[in-house]
């Protein structure tokens, strides 16, 4: 299996350290607009390096397996669409294109084509996140709870808004995943945000995000970019049971019917994400992925309206596109 990689900074390099560790998968091609960034990954490789992704899928395109998009929110372009259009599969970093109506046409490009795509929602992955889906099982959840406090990432867009689309769009999107993953669409989103520490972004650098899910689940998401140090927490509470899960250690803790929880495990879950993808590549199967892109949208949708709520001040309508063309 013949993989391409666009994108060679720090997410490029990491999909292709999972990817090679996969027995018969090789990464053959490198794109990155620094060519000497691209240089330095494709060598480690022995990979053939790549300027333009066009020209990769020119000279590439009928020899490819599948291709890994890692290029920032504001730099996506026509990389999704013409791995359409050569029929490659692909996994794409969160978020999606800040452009909306860019992110619509892929995802009615990809059912159109019945297409394999994974979007990096590596959390659905994560032990404790399945281990915590196994413990509730088909139990009323009733309050859900995300936070991240982390500092400003040294990444040079990352504090423009109009490159990164905020913490909420870049950072928090992996909470707002989970909200649905567990407690379903989002009906109703309000927020409220301040900007008073943190001087070289353009944005809030405090927000809290709260919803009504269509089944009735309350929830919000806390999110800051002023903190010294990086947390990650989500908790979960419902009938009979609280739990509480911390993605970066890997634990999980809490009460299931009286009776403690404590779980404890690696974490791995970006490579069990690159595992399912090159599974569900080899065997042709759209549904197996837990993040498929017309699924990513519905949380793209939901991150952009609980941004819109906090730059409008008011509680906004979410709508979510239906996603039974998955099965």
């Amino acid at each position: 299996m013949e993989v391409g990689i666009i994108g060679a900074g720090g997410m490029g390099r990491t999909h292709s350290d999972y990817l090679t560790t996969i027995d018969g998968v090789a990464v053959t091609d490198i794109v990155d607009v620094d060519v000497e960034r691209a240089r330095s990954l494709a060598s480690a490789i022995g990979a053939t390096t790549y300027t333009e992704y066009r020209t990769m899928y020119s000279d590439r395109g009928e020899d490819l397996d599948a291709v890994v998009i890692t290029v920032p929110p504001f730099a996506h372009d026509e990389q999704e669409l013409l791995a359409v259009e050569h029929e490659l599969p692909f996994l794409v970093e969160k978020p999606l294109p800040l452009d909306s109506d860019l992110a619509y046409e892929i995802r009615d490009a990809v059912v159109a084509a019945g297409l394999v795509t994974q979007v990096g929602y590596q959390r659905r992955y994560n032990a404790v996140v399945e281990r915590a889906m196994s413990l509730i099982g088909d139990r009323d959840i009733a309050f859900a709870s995300g936070q991240r406090q982390s500092s400003v990432p040294d990444t040079p867009w990352w504090g423009e808004k109009a490159r990164s689309g905020g913490q909420l769009f870049e950072m928090s999107t992996h909470d707002f995943d989970l909200l649905r993953h567990f407690a379903g669409e989002v009906d109703t989103v309000a927020a409220v945000g301040g900007h008073r520490v943190v001087e070289e972004i353009d944005f809030e650098d405090a927000t809290v995000a709260a919803m009504r899910h269509e089944n009735g689940v309350v929830s919000h998401i806390g999110a800051t970019s002023a903190a010294p140090d990086w947390n990650s927490t989500f908790v979960l509470v419902g009938d009979g049971f609280r739990l509480e899960f911390d993605y970066l250690d890997g634990t999980l803790s809490g009460c299931v019917d009286g009776e403690p929880v404590s779980f404890e495990t690696a974490v791995t879950q970006r490579q069990a994400q690159a595992a399912a993808f090159v599974d569900a590549v080899r065997a042709d199967n759209p549904a197996l992925p837990r993040s498929p892109y017309p699924d990513a949208v519905n949380t793209f949708e939901l991150t952009r309206a609980a941004d819109n709520a906090l730059q409008r001040n008011e509680s906004i309508d979410v709508t979510c596109h239906d996603t039974s063309v998955l099965v």
